[in-house]
Formats: structure tokens, sequence, C-alpha cells
């Protein structure tokens, strides 16, 4: 396959979203306890530096590195804001000041809504490491190579199968 380009999301692929909105909002996104989108947003436009307390998923910092070093610029974030009816104008902002902090101030960064997201897609060489499933769906239907994200592992072996190298280049 051709790359075009390979997009990493940011929630819950590379930025533990789920565990900060549990650490520092004392809520639950997932499971039967979770919160709806009102009370989330609401937690953390009080919160005020969400992404500036929030930390890396194990491993998946590792992961987007190996896969930029045999890509290059090709790599690249894509990563969903709230509608601005949120009123939580300075999360992209915030967002990249968590890259630039992470992973370099080198690293292009798309913010979008989510369903502009699929706008991206250019072939099936247009690849995108999302969590969100109907994301994934969206993206291959658009006829780009949507990889589901649960952890940096299996991401990875769901790279390589596809036929992206993801190890160390020797």
């Amino acid at each position: 396959m051709d790359i075009e380009r390979i997009y990493f999301d940011m929630d819950d692929v590379l930025v533990d979203f789920t565990g900060g909105a549990r650490e520092f909002c004392g809520i639950e996104i997932r499971g039967k306890n979770a919160v709806g989108d009102d009370v989330l947003f609401d937690s953390i436009r009080e919160l005020g530096d969400f992404y500036m307390r929030v930390k890396p998923i194990l491993g998946s910092l590792e992961l987007f590195n190996d896969v930029r070093e045999w890509y290059g610029d090709k790599v690249e974030i894509l990563t969903a804001v709230p509608k601005p009816s949120r009123n939580l104008p300075t999360l992209g902002e915030d967002k990249i000041e968590w890259v630039k902090r992470y992973l370099g101030g080198d690293v292009v960064v798309n913010i979008v809504l989510r369903r502009e997201k699929v706008g991206f897609v250019r072939n099936r060489g247009s690849v995108l490491i999302d969590d969100n499933a109907g994301n994934i769906k969206a993206w291959n239907e658009a006829g780009g190579t949507g990889v589901l994200f649960t952890d940096p592992v299996s991401a990875k072996m769901s790279l390589e199968r596809i036929g992206i190298k993801c190890g160390k280049p020797r």
C-alpha cells in the first residue's frame, strides 16, 4: 500500500483521556457509571487545564514515534474538539500544547469536529488509528484504511498486518 498519510487520534489513543477524566474530574466516561457529555465537558471546563494534566497512554508515544521514523511527515495527528456550543474554545490549543510537550513542535496537529475527520481520506493509503468504531467505519466507507485502537500492542500488530512498518528502522 502506498501511504498517503497516517493519522493518529489523540483522546484514548495517545492521551489517557478516560483515565484523566477519572483522576482529575472524578467522573467515569465509559461503562455502567458513565456520565453524559454535558457533565464531561462541564467538568473539563471547570478544571481549566485538563490537557496540561493528562498523561500519555503507556506505549502509545513509542508507537507514534516508531511509525514516524519510517514515514516521517506523513504521520500526523487528527483529533476532534467539541462543537462550539460546548464552550471549550481553548481545547484545540490545549491539545496542540500537549503534542508539543510529549511529541515535539514539528508534529502536524489537525483539529476538527468529529464529523469532519472523514474529509481527510484521500485513498486506501489514508490510514486512521482511532478508538472510536464509528469513526473507523466512516473512514473505511470513504475509501480509507481504519485501524481500531484498543491498546498500543494490538494497534502495532494491526498496522503491521496491513503493511505499515512500526519497528525501529535498522
